[in-house]
């Protein structure tokens, strides 16, 4: 393939949206434009790197589909190496059109689409004008889109974390992100350390990883993979990894596959350098991955104790086998934790350390300026300082600041963000606080009851001697009850809490958990607090948990005991007993509404078993009673017919010598005490009586 053009578009497409793309993608060739798709026209042998750059040196545009699952793995390569042509391109003086289709239920958010113009099929349908509009921006003809159309793209990320496809509007963190780029080149493993609410998920997702995806050859070109540790580490790896390990597998069979995989990693079947291996050899141009465990706090909080080390020594050991970056975000109140937990852990975080601190006050002004520059909209005079006086130094306050922008966004009027929409909302600190009780206050009071359940569940209780703040715990969706996952979609649509998934990147729709046959706990869709912040700033929240503290405290316990219980198969000797089975009851019985069926079947089965127990303990009691009154009935009854044999023979005493009575009466006692052999068959073998 040279250098000339070949053909009209590159098309770039989920594999779920492969129905969509065709419908689109056959109508364009109705009006002369040919497409490049990648599965047909990828040359074959070449390393993937060269064959997308020789891609894209043979087109004139590239056509982004955008569709409910998001954007995939693949995809975000192509993008990647797109916009960096697109800029390529712009240098050379050429225009070089990267242009989303935005098909139904699309998230139309994703950061680069402020720089291109884009065709909207959300209404259903392939409409002859959207499909016009697709053709003239790829031909680079004038079109009649204005610029109200950037007005739908939101800026800000309210409570959730800045990934890939927001990077355009990931700013104020340039300069730490360079930093953690030339570490992540030099280094096997990076540690990042900040307090909660420093934007340390952000700052690698949407400050690290798009510079990393546009490396190419003679760099090393990277793969990327994110996952947090939740309650099964080794689990959650697998799932991260298998979207690149089985590429070509359907959704439902990559399911399958990596609850194997994980099971292998956990039991030391396979190495995890193995896997990484053979991941690479598969990409076919891949030179290195990076793995990125964010929340590492977890394994402090959630993970079970006896899987944190050798979860540790597996990531830490392939670090040093395989071709891979380790990075983790911690928060820095779990610091100590880390170091306590493994001295090689401790070791590499000491070489490896970089610390995300506040943002400056010009760097806090970027990220509220230029975010509403690029999407036309501007702040009254005097504002932007006005906010900027309202934040802390304390750097916990950047998701209320995200927050509080997030929400004059949604209230603004035309083009510029104003004074009086900021006192709406209740200013930085007020914000958030004032949204999520303004949601708890329009619930009928049945529904607030249940919002109180959801939120205290969803918050893990610092325990006194940690000398930490309370965090905020992902659980699976499936333990509410069918009436709190009605309240768990408001408050998510609110922005209060964020639902998704155990696999990472939109790899996998939520459909194909049944199909696939597998338990809750290999597929689980997932919730939790949007931010640590909410827990912090919201009052009403923070007076329920100090209210339940008690009762919160017990329940994670008691999911320690659980955790142990589901692991080895729910075998018995793992239930409550003692005091601890005491405390549960009482527990069971004042809050029973508040435990998950998991809980409650744990309690209910320790209860059981303690029956079960009682009951075999009374029946052998009864037996050894029984054992025990007919030993001392044959003993009785022993001694009662000795005496009547000695007195029936002692009368015959009177008429014999002294000594032949004494005669009579040993060989009547040997009589009764020496055991008789009487033959039972022709073998002559007895029995004894």
């Amino acid at each position: 393939m040279d250098n000339a053009l070949m053909y009209d578009c590159f098309i770039s497409y989920h594999r779920s949206d492969v129905d969509a793309m065709a419908e689109v993608r056959q109508k364009l060739s109705v009006h002369g434009i040919g497409s490049f798709l990648d599965r047909e026209h990828l040359v074959a042998g070449v390393p993937w790197p060269d064959a997308l750059e020789l891609a894209l040196q043979s087109v004139s545009a590239v056509v982004v589909f955008l569709g409910p699952s998001g954007i995939g793995t693949w995809q975000k390569r192509e993008i990647g190496f797109a916009l960096d042509h697109q800029v390529q391109e712009e240098k050379a003086g050429r225009i070089f059109p990267v242009i989303p289709v935005i098909l139904p239920g699309a998230d139309p958010k994703p950061g680069f689409l402020f720089m291109n113009t884009w065709v909207d099929f959300r209404t259903g349908e392939v409409d002859v004008d959207g499909v016009r509009a697709l053709v003239r921006s790829i031909r680079i003809e004038e079109t009649d889109q204005i610029d109200e159309n950037l007005l739908e793209i939101a800026p800000y990320r309210g409570l959730e974390v800045f990934r890939e496809e927001h990077a355009a509007f990931f700013c104020g963190r340039e300069i730490f992100a360079e930093r953690l780029f030339e570490a992540v080149l030099n280094r096997s493993f990076v540690a990042i350390v900040g307090p909660s609410g420093s934007g340390k998920s952000s700052v690698c997702q949407a400050g690290l990883f798009p510079v990393l995806r546009r490396q190419r050859p003679p760099m090393q070109t990277w793969d990327i993979v994110v996952f947090s540790p939740g309650e099964r580490p080794f689990q959650r790896l697998a799932e991260s990894l298998i979207s690149l390990f089985e590429p070509t597998l359907t959704e439902t069979d990559r399911l399958a596959e990596a609850k194997k995989l994980g099971e292998h990693l956990e039991a030391c079947d396979v190495a995890l350098d193995s896997v990484i291996g053979r991941i690479l050899d598969k990409s076919d141009g891949t030179n290195r991955l990076l793995i990125l465990v964010d929340q590492f706090e977890e394994m402090f909080t959630t993970v079970p104790s006896a899987d944190r080390v050798p979860f540790i020594e597996l990531l830490l050991g392939a670090c040093e086998r395989a071709s891979m970056t380790l990075v983790v975000t911690l928060r820095a109140d779990f610091f100590g934790n880390a170091l306590s937990l493994s001295r090689e852990l401790s070791d590499r975080i000491e070489s490896s350390l970089i610390t995300l601190g506040a943002m400056r006050r010009t760097e806090l002004e970027q990220a509220i300026v230029i975010p509403a520059q690029r999407v036309g909209l501007s702040f009254e005079s005097g504002l932007v300082q006005r906010i900027l006086d309202d934040i802390c130094d304390e750097p916990g306050h950047l998701p209320l600041l995200e927050f509080a922008l997030t929400e004059m966004w949604d209230r603004r009027q035309g083009r510029v963000l104003t004074h009086g929409i900021y006192d709406d909302i209740g200013g930085v600190s007020g914000a958030m606080a004032q949204r999520a009780e303004a949601i708890f206050n329009g619930l009928l009071p049945q529904w607030q009851k249940m919002a109180r359940q959801v939120f205290t569940r969803l918050t893990r209780i610092a325990q006194p001697e940690e000398g930490s703040e309370d965090t905020r715990r992902r659980i699976p969706l499936n333990e509410f009850s069918p009436e709190a996952r009605v309240i768990v979609k408001q408050l998510s649509d609110a922005r209060l809490l964020v639902a998704g998934s155990n696999f990472q990147n939109g790899e996998v729709a939520p459909e194909h958990h049944e199909k696939s046959g597998l338990s809750s706990s290999e597929f689980q869709e997932t919730v939790e607090v949007a931010h640590e912040a909410l827990i912090s700033g919201w009052s009403r929240l923070k007076g329920w948990l100090y209210q339940d503290k008690e009762f919160l405290l017990w329940q994670q316990r008691l999911r320690i005991h659980i955790a142990e219980w589901e692991r080895i198969g729910r075998d018995k000797g793992t239930i409550l007993r003692g005091e601890p089975l005491i405390e549960a009851e009482r527990w069971y019985q004042q809050r029973q509404g508040d435990l998950s069926r998991q809980e409650a079947e744990f309690v209910d089965a320790s209860v059981n078993e303690r029956k079960q127990e009682t009951n075999r303990l009374k029946k052998e009691l009864r037996s050894r009673r029984l054992r025990g009154s007919a030993i001392v009935l044959t003993i009785s009854l022993a001694v009662i017919m000795t005496i009547f044999i000695l007195s029936a023979r002692m009368r015959v005493d009177l008429y014999l010598p002294m000594a032949s009575a004494e005669k009579v009466a040993d060989e009547i006692l040997a009589d009764i005490m020496q055991p008789r052999s009487e033959s039972i068959n022709g073998d002559g073998i007895g029995s004894t009586k």
